[in-house]
């Protein structure tokens, strides 16, 4: 959404590269919760400039606030360059987590 032109590709490098920091806010809770598990959807502007604005978490079925809250901050720190052209892009991008065996 939104008026820009942006490929969703350069969107999914950046998840991939900074999924670390995404896995960690599900990893910080699964310790507390071993058999926590679900669906983290979050909805981001990326703005012309490359920073991202507008983050909120539209669904969560883990069933732990801080872990989709987590995953947000995450993503307000991300950082493209260059940004969209010919205004701001929106997306929605769900990060499903499950324990590992």
């Amino acid at each position: 959404g939104g008026a820009g032109d942006f490929d969703a590709a350069l969107v999914v490098k950046m998840i991939k590269t900074r999924i670390g920091a995404i896995r960690a806010c599900y990893e910080r809770e699964l310790r507390r919760n071993p058999t926590l598990a679900g669906k983290v959807t979050v909805e981001f502007t990326i703005e012309v400039r490359g920073n991202v604005s507008g983050v909120k978490v539209t669904d969560n079925t883990t069933g732990e606030k801080a872990v989709g809250d987590c995953v947000a901050n995450a993503i307000s720190n991300f950082r493209f360059n260059p940004g969209p052209e010919g205004g701001s892009v929106s997306f929605s991008y769900p990060f499903v987590f499950a324990p590992q065996n």
